[in-house]
């Protein structure tokens, strides 16, 4: 039994190639895949996201980009809002 946590500090979400894993990516582009829901990414906007289909998510050129920019959603959702 493995004592560490499958979660990382972007969960629910992952940075995948543009056409997801084992497709060929030409354009070496990069999604933010939602990992709850199959087929499934971020179209975003700053902070702001929305869930859309792989196809419609919001195109990053490389790893870093879209890793950086799902680290940002994530803190956002898990700051407490004032009361």
């Amino acid at each position: 039994m493995r004592g560490n946590s499958d979660r990382d500090a972007l969960y629910p979400f992952s940075v995948t190639p543009a056409n997801g894993w084992g497709h060929e990516n030409p354009t070496d582009e990069y999604v933010i895949y939602d990992v709850r829901q199959i087929g499934k990414a971020l179209a975003v906007d700053g902070t702001n996201f929305k869930i859309v289909l792989i196809d419609e998510a919001t195109r990053y050129p490389d790893p870093a980009s879209a890793a950086i920019a799902a680290g940002k959603i994530v803190e956002h959702i898990n700051t407490p809002k004032a009361a």
